[in-house]
């Protein structure tokens, strides 16, 4: 069964370098992170429409198990792009898993099946996430460069 996850981020600017700032069970809990953070050094300096909340699916849950507190794994993939002089981060949102062996699935699925993943094969990041940690993703805000 699918369960639904809400992953915020914040983009200072389109094509500009993305902030992860958590994944959380519901839109609401997604909102409380967004009042937690928007007046720290870095964020209070942009508007509120730069955070942006995704809804994404998870599947291999069962029906009523609750997500919250649950570990995920997630795959991003990143590289650097220079056109017209400037240099730009692409940066692909893959997926959320709920097992750790499904997102090594995905990620070799990635590799070999998209044109991002065939020229840019190294550049994939698989990392583990628990949903609706309110305290771990840049609660002290960021220093604008």
């Amino acid at each position: 069964m699918h369960r639904y996850v809400h992953f915020l981020f914040f983009a200072k600017e389109k094509g500009g370098y993305n902030f992860d700032l958590g994944v959380f069970s519901t839109k609401k809990n997604a909102l409380q992170k967004i009042e937690q953070v928007k007046d720290t050094v870095g964020f209070r300096d942009y508007p509120k429409e730069c955070f942006i909340i995704e809804k994404k699916a998870v599947k291999d849950f069962s029906k009523g198990e609750k997500i919250s507190g649950k570990s995920l794994y997630w795959i991003d993939h990143m590289y650097e792009l220079e056109e017209d002089g400037k240099e730009y981060l692409c940066w692909t949102h893959c997926g959320y898993y709920r097992y750790k062996k499904d997102a090594v699935k995905a990620l070799e699925r990635y590799k070999t099946k998209t044109r991002f993943g065939k020229k840019y094969p190294d550049e994939f990041y698989l990392d583990r996430i628990r949903v609706d940690d309110f305290e771990s993703i840049w609660d002290e805000g960021f220093v604008p460069l």
